[in-house]
């Protein structure tokens, strides 16, 4: 389910809970990456299908990524890899 005009996924990496200084016009830098003093590549890729999005999240048992994981199975995302 959409909140915005964003992809789900994304529109959960960009929320307030994962980014409290989002108002301000910063996002978290370990979620979504940065321009600020060199580049920061986003550790998050977010695919948007017709009917599903694929989420790959490179060190997703760290916090903050682990905390995003968390909020998308919460919502019934449904984690593929790895295989427990």
């Amino acid at each position: 389910d959409k909140q915005s005009s964003k992809p789900y996924a994304l529109d959960v990496l960009h929320s307030d809970r994962l980014n409290p200084n989002r108002n301000q016009g910063r996002y978290n830098p370990d979620l979504c990456g940065s321009v600020q003093g060199g580049v920061k590549p986003s550790p998050v890729w977010i695919n948007d299908q017709t009917e599903y999005q694929v989420v790959t999240v490179f060190g997703a048992t760290q916090e903050p990524r682990k905390g995003f994981v968390d909020e998308l199975k919460r919502a019934g995302a449904i984690q593929i890899f790895p295989i427990a």
